[in-house]
């Protein structure tokens, strides 16, 4: 059934639908939680002395750098079952951070000192998304343990399993394994740190030629301007890069860079099957341009595809990946203005997107956005493809039973969902919402009961962060981030709900009435007022929410609170040169007291949090070492 059809039997349903999911899961929470990663991403650019901070050659890159981060959650396996009930049974479902790490495509000779490629890239003619790099003679006559090598092998640029901290004999609980190009390093335990390393070339030559189709594009086909000529441009003085990973999957570990220096000829290993990995082939990556591409769009888009991302999750087979997800997204928004996008059309836009996934899935063709000729699907089983076209037909015959059904089982401490959807029954609501001879004044009706409903919901989160606030003031800065989007939302409620309710006051004299109770009345009044301009203006209250003053407070207080703990774990020099000196015993030592200390808040406490806890303590360690040894020294 098509989104048309579906609109011609019920298509009173959706603007209510559409309501009910706004608010369920706000659009608060992803710019949150965005807010809040960015606030620290700011500081620690900024600290140039802290000790995990990074490196100008190191760039950000994934869902948290665009903005398509799920919030951080705690899924319930139990359908039945809220996850705040049994969280050490749940799953906990947390946004990851991917780093690049950029290498230069080009060596400097010993003799004359000039600068060659060490590689010319041919791309694939099935799939130009992919390319060879061929070695060129320079490089060869430079390094002559080449001249026999034709192309470069991943092993040349996929980094090392041993972290530079780490000696052999310390290797113990230390795991690692290779995702397409990333290779992960973890340990296990309190003090755990993790790491995902990503090295990549920067593309030899100004733009691949097989994208250059996408910067020029024909007009007719990106009718609402977007992406727009500077940020076309922009992208493409910006380039792109080469990643280290093929078609197919990676079977076995690659080489180790010095295994595979010795003798790169003698490497050249060949895949066993089609489904193998072949090293030789490497993948063109747009991480930069897809960052600044998802940097402008709207939050009604953004809210899209996390919702997207979160029902892939939960209900797809692992054959669809929210990289496709975002391609097709930006080929949307590419095709849609911005009368499609707007949060009273949020049930229509999911419906859209899942209805044009069920095309490309049954015609076995997505193509990716920036390189046309490059399909993503062409390779999938054609077996898979079917059996996914079903997942996904199912879902979305069911999308708001389904959808709704998830974000109940989804919890949130940071948000207190469990006060906010405690006593929520989406069962009632659904039946009506797909009533067939739902008329407009019943809609009407039905809209306003959902506001009412989570305004009350709203409220009921706002005092009980506050009496927290009192109660635990050490936790303000953290509980800020749920207040200021609780404010955010209840302001938009608000001016929704006096529209749909047609009072016969001033809506300043409305907000009097509703906020006079409510701790921080005068602020949510104030921010009341700016989306209800906004409204007046004929703008989507949502479409103002990244600019409103309670996130940018938000990003504002992160970010301080952030260069506050930066500052406070600054490393020097000389204390870098002296990581050699921590012992096993003394990263015991500071599990065990962080043990204590954090006893009974690891469900709620963030890895940012942890992580400046850990590195706070790693600091006081090696400077005590280092008083110690000096004094040893003198006497």
């Amino acid at each position: 059934m098509s989104c048309d059809q579906f609109d011609a039997k019920s298509k009173l349903w959706l603007q209510p639908s559409s309501l009910l999911l706004s608010y369920v899961f706000p659009i608060e929470y992803i710019y949150g939680d965005w807010y809040w990663w960015l606030g620290t991403s700011d500081a620690g650019r900024n600290a140039k002395t802290y000790m995990l901070s990074r490196s100008d050659n190191c760039l950000e890159s994934g869902s948290r750098v665009e903005g398509f981060c799920i919030p951080q959650f705690f899924l319930s396996q139990n359908e039945n079952e809220l996850a705040t009930a049994n969280l050490l049974a749940s799953v906990k479902w947390e946004p990851d951070s991917d780093n690049m790490r950029v290498k230069k495509s080009c060596f400097e000779a010993e003799q004359g000192g000039r600068v060659h490629p060490i590689f010319v890239a041919e791309h694939l003619p099935d799939d130009p998304r992919y390319a060879k790099l061929r070695l060129t003679g320079y490089f060869k006559q430079e390094f002559p343990r080449y001249a026999e090598s034709e192309f470069l092998n991943h092993a040349y640029l996929f980094p090392e399993w041993k972290h530079p901290f780490l000696k052999d004999q310390e290797m113990k609980g230390w795991t690692y394994e290779s995702h397409g190009p990333v290779r992960k390093l973890e340990s296990t335990g309190l003090a755990s740190y993790e790491e995902d390393i990503a090295y990549v070339f920067t593309y030899p030559d100004a733009w691949p030629e097989p994208a250059m189709e996408w910067l020029t594009r024909e007009r007719n086909e990106r009718p609402h301007n977007w992406p727009s000529p500077d940020l076309i441009q922009d992208i493409f003085e910006c380039g792109c890069h080469i990643a280290p990973v093929g078609r197919g999957k990676r079977m076995r570990e690659p080489l180790e860079l010095l295994e595979y220096a010795r003798k790169p000829s003698a490497q050249a290993l060949v895949p066993d099957g089609p489904s193998q990995m072949n090293e030789n082939e490497w993948r063109v990556s747009f991480s930069v341009a897809e960052n600044k591409l998802a940097a402008t769009l709207s939050p009604v888009q953004r809210h899209v595809m996390v919702i997207l991302k979160m029902l892939k999750k939960l209900y797809f087979q692992d054959i669809i990946s929210t990289y496709h997800l975002k391609q097709l997204l930006f080929w949307e928004c590419e095709k849609n203005d911005k009368t499609f996008w707007k949060e009273e059309n949020l049930v229509h836009c999911l419906l859209y997107m899942l209805d044009i996934l069920v095309e490309c899935l049954k015609k076995g063709h997505l193509p990716h956005y920036i390189i046309r000729n490059s399909n993503l699907l062409q390779n999938v089983d054609a077996d898979l493809l079917r059996e996914v076209v079903e997942t996904v037909i199912d879902l979305r015959q069911n999308l708001l039973k389904r959808t709704l059904s998830m974000f109940r089982r989804l919890q949130s401490l940071t948000y207190s969902t469990n006060i906010y959807l405690n006593g929520v029954s989406f069962c009632n609501q659904i039946d009506r919402l797909q009533t067939e001879n739902l008329d407009e004044a019943e809609k009407c009706n039905l809209k306003l009961e959902i506001c009412s409903l989570f305004a009350q919901k709203c409220k009921d989160v706002i005092f009980s962060t506050n009496r927290n606030i009192q109660s635990n003031p050490e936790c303000t800065q953290l509980l800020l981030v749920p207040l200021n989007a609780y404010h955010s939302i209840l302001a938009r409620i608000l001016c929704r709900q006096y529209t749909l309710a047609g009072v016969n006051v001033c809506f300043e004299e409305y907000l009097v009435k509703e906020v006079r109770s409510l701790p921080q009345g005068d602020k949510i009044k104030e921010l009341s007022m700016e989306y209800y301009q906004q409204a007046t203006n004929g703008m989507d209250c949502a479409a103002f929410v990244p600019e409103s003053k309670a996130m940018i407070e938000l990003r504002e207080i992160r970010k301080k609170e952030a260069c506050h703990n930066f500052n406070e774990i600054e490393t020097s020099p000389g204390v870098l040169d002296a990581l050699g000196s921590i012992q096993e015993s003394d990263l015991k030592a500071i599990t065990e007291m962080l043990s204590k200390e954090l006893k009974g808040q690891l469900d709620t406490i963030t890895y940012d949090d942890l992580e400046n806890k850990v590195m706070k303590e790693l600091n006081a360690t090696i400077h005590r070492k280092q008083t110690e040894s000096s004094k040893q020294e003198e006497n």
